[in-house]
């Protein structure tokens, strides 16, 4: 059943039959469309409706009826997959120096999946699984030391959150989500900028007020340092809010465009716990996460 899902939507199979007539006629401006090319029209106009239909009923084993729909393509996702057939959204927000910072959060485990960080916790995210482990660094099984809230500790993963938004209404960076969606500011555009981390206990690995402190800058609030974290390889896409409130089932209906990190960075573990004593965003401890979204209806294409 999947695989003839996969073939209703695999769009190249689609039109590879049509593709000397159609595309060079279709694009050539001022040629009227012979019947042939007028009912490759229709079909497409209607391609996307019987995609959709197919992936509900046959791709995933999810009914309809159980499946969120009418909504705008969600997160998190596994970012090394570029497969997605969902676009019901408006555009990419702007670069995150163009907004304003209006929230920092973060996650134990990565909510989302990617190349260094996919091993499954059984339902509950993902840990790292490579990282530039600093000379002399042990599993630390020994290590008992935890922070913020007592729920984070040596060796585990992390997803941290650096939202953004286009309200400039009043806005003061705050506990989420009430500066990002502002009642003042009608319609924001929400950005969210990522980064999974593997918490040790030495001084080699990454600071975390370095990347927290908040400041104003050409006009907006940011994240001083964030410019400045080690970015090989980002994937940005377009989706939703996350956390445990909605799953496949039950959709948030704020759009978000997101930039994921693909990487595990290492982060002193004192370092975060001192953020959690104290922030402007009186964030004390992890949020919760929402499920991997695998449902190719619920997810956006990504074309970069």
């Amino acid at each position: 059943m999947s695989q003839l899902a996969a073939m209703a939507c695999d769009m190249d199979a689609f039109y590879k039959p049509f593709e000397p007539i159609y595309t060079q006629r279709l694009l050539r401006s001022g040629k009227r469309l012979n019947s042939k090319e007028e009912s490759m029209h229709f079909l497409n106009k209607t391609y996307w409706v019987i995609c959709l239909m197919t992936f509900m009923f046959l791709g995933t084993g999810v009914q309809a009826q159980n499946l969120c729909v009418g909504y705008g393509p969600q997160s998190p996702r596994d970012i090394r997959s570029k497969d997605g057939i969902n676009k019901m959204s408006s555009s990419l927000a702007p670069k995150y120096e163009k907004m304003n910072l209006c929230n920092i959060h973060f996650h134990k485990n990565a909510e989302h999946k990617g190349k260094y960080f996919d091993i499954d916790t059984n339902g509950s995210g993902f840990q790292c699984t490579s990282s530039p482990i600093a000379k002399g660094e042990k599993m630390n099984a020994e290590n008992k030391k935890k922070v913020c809230d007592n729920d984070v500790m040596v060796g585990d993963t992390i997803e941290v959150h650096w939202v953004h938004t286009t309200c400039n209404s009043d806005i003061v960076p705050n506990n989420w989500p009430a500066q990002c969606v502002n009642p003042k500011c009608k319609n924001p555009q929400l950005r969210v900028e990522a980064q999974v981390f593997r918490i040790v206990d030495h001084d080699n690995g990454l600071n975390f007020g370095n990347f927290t402190f908040v400041y104003e800058k050409n006009g907006y609030y940011q994240a001083r340092g964030l410019e400045n974290l080690p970015v090989e390889h980002s994937v940005t896409y377009r989706g939703s809010l996350t956390g445990a409130s909605f799953s496949e089932q039950v959709c948030s209906d704020l759009q978000v465009t997101w930039n994921v990190r693909d990487s595990c960075q290492n982060l002193d573990i004192d370092s975060l716990g001192k953020w959690c004593d104290s922030n402007v965003f009186e964030e004390k401890k992890a949020h919760s996460l929402r499920g991997l979204v695998r449902n190719p209806a619920l997810l956006s294409p990504i074309t970069d």
